[in-house]
């Protein structure tokens, strides 16, 4: 594989936008005199599309930029880590809400900047402990 290729497999940019119906996005890359993707799947699992202006890696076919996926976001001098603790599984959303689960001491927060909903039957072993009132039907 020659040399011209391989430097285009790998690509860093920056979103330009986003298809909510397909899960794709179209990312403009600076360094390619400001060249844009077509659009590109995420390779996720989940339902999280980046936002415009972040700034995700690419990975491209050996045959061209038309067909790859973006792989998502990463940390940087750009985009810093939002904790810095190896035990911790954190997630922030836009709005302010955040999910952090501690590997070592198994407790699980959750902040949100709205109500939380669950639908179905809650089972609770162990004690519950409320600040606020209980409000019911």
């Amino acid at each position: 594989m020659n040399d011209g290729i391989l430097r285009n497999l790998i690509r860093i940019g920056t979103v330009s936008s986003v298809n909510e119906i397909n899960g794709t996005v179209r990312v403009i890359f600076e360094d390619k005199d400001n060249m844009v993707s077509d659009e590109l799947p995420l390779l996720s699992s989940e339902y999280n599309l980046p936002k415009i202006k972040d700034q995700v890696l690419c990975l491209f076919l050996p045959n061209g930029v038309e067909a790859g996926f973006c792989l998502g976001s990463f940390y940087s001098l750009v985009n810093p880590p939002p904790v810095k603790n190896k035990d911790l599984f954190y997630k922030k959303f836009d709005d302010g809400t955040w999910i952090q689960y501690n590997k070592t001491t198994k407790e699980l927060n959750i902040g949100s900047a709205g109500a939380i909903n669950i639908i179905g039957d809650v089972n609770v072993q162990g004690n519950l402990h409320v600040t606020g009132a209980i409000n019911g039907n």
